[in-house]
């Protein structure tokens, strides 16, 4: 609380937007890492969960957030040169592939298919134009990585059998793990 990396609540999810430029969230992330193998042998990797939120950041402003791609580079580079044996898993992630992706061993491309509208409250298929962007984020992930194993997941109500096949479905056809 009240470290001056915490940019914005989200009420939502009860998380904070991180500027992960500043170094010590850097530290923090670090810390967690040697915690977490040092306490429990049996840990095998890290999940770093919407791992490219803060790159909205530079949308926003661009010129006050520089950095931040370099800095959330920084932070896979370090948890791999600390942490050589254990796995790194990214959710989403995938416009910076090209930078990470010899460094990671699993991506999560969430909404690949399907996805929650919250504006509508209901579930809908991903348009294709942004279906397409992610597809091609991939590719250039697997072409950096050939190892680099790409899990989806999407969303759909419980009643949605057919959205949920058709999801399954797309992620098989591409050679990802739904």
């Amino acid at each position: 609380k009240g470290q001056p990396y915490l940019l914005k609540k989200n009420k939502f999810w009860n998380s904070w937007l991180v500027d992960v430029r500043a170094p010590a969230w850097h530290r923090e992330v670090m810390a967690a890492a040697n915690r977490i193998f040092n306490q429990d042998k049996e840990f095998d990797g890290l999940f770093l969960d919407t791992f490219d939120s803060s790159l909205s950041l530079l949308t926003a402003d661009p010129i006050r957030f520089a950095g931040t791609r370099q800095a959330l580079r920084q932070i896979i580079l370090d948890l791999r040169r600390a942490h050589p044996g254990k796995l790194i898993a990214v959710n989403r992630g995938l416009p910076m592939l090209a930078d990470i992706a010899k460094d990671i061993n699993f991506v999560v491309m969430e909404d690949l298919y399907s996805m929650y509208d919250s504006k509508r409250q209901k579930y809908i298929r991903v348009d294709a134009k942004s279906r397409d962007t992610l597809l091609q984020q991939a590719e250039i992930g697997r072409r950096l990585n050939p190892a680099l194993t790409i899990l989806s997941l999407d969303y759909a109500a419980p009643n949605q059998h057919r959205m949920t096949e058709e999801a399954f479905a797309f992620s098989r056809q591409h050679g990802f793990i739904p």
